[in-house]
């Protein structure tokens, strides 16, 4: 009922879940594999689920308010985390869905920090970013990113273009889903 997806039937909603999803039915979208906007019960479950999303962003942004406020923290310091990249990325996909008001502040905020720190993360969490940016009209941005990952890039005859990366459990640490975004 809020719009949030679960990882399990009778488990509370879970944002990454949520996000996940929002992008994956953007991606088979933009691909023409499913045109979501044409199935009301799809396109309204994705409407919902972007509502959520954009009250967690807002939420986010409520806690650090109140953090900056007790002096545990600084609006100028990199307050982005891989949830709210993955919201970006997600959000970007549904462009033509206005961000409500009451979420506006926060995903502009985030989006700055976005700008700003984007070479802080692992090259997965970059390529998102980067692809995000520009689908919210940054040109600028994007292009310094895609140069920063070609110099990066390693090429092998047998593997083709690829980047080092650090393995691991997380999402944002995934090789395969990592080359196939870039």
């Amino acid at each position: 009922s809020s719009g949030g997806f679960t990882w399990f039937l009778g488990f509370p909603e879970d944002r990454y879940m949520t996000q996940h999803i929002i992008a994956q039915m953007g991606h088979l979208d933009v691909m023409k594999i499913k045109s979501v906007r044409q199935d009301a019960k799809t396109w309204d479950m994705i409407q919902d689920a972007i509502r959520y999303a954009d009250r967690m962003i807002d939420d986010d942004y409520e806690r650090l308010k109140a953090c900056v406020k007790r002096g545990q923290c600084k609006f100028e310091s990199n307050n982005l985390g891989y949830i709210q990249i993955q919201y970006l990325y997600a959000r970007s996909y549904f462009k033509d869905i206005a961000i409500p008001n009451s979420s506006k502040t926060a995903f502009d905020y985030y989006l700055g920090q976005a700008k700003k720190f984007w070479l802080s993360y692992p090259i997965y969490t970059e390529g998102m970013l980067a692809l995000a940016l520009d689908r919210f009209g940054d040109k600028i941005t994007p292009q310094a990113m895609i140069k920063s990952f070609s110099e990066r890039a390693l090429n092998s005859e047998e593997f083709g273009m690829y980047w080092k990366q650090d393995r691991g459990y997380w999402w944002y640490q995934a090789p395969i889903e990592t080359q196939a975004l870039m």
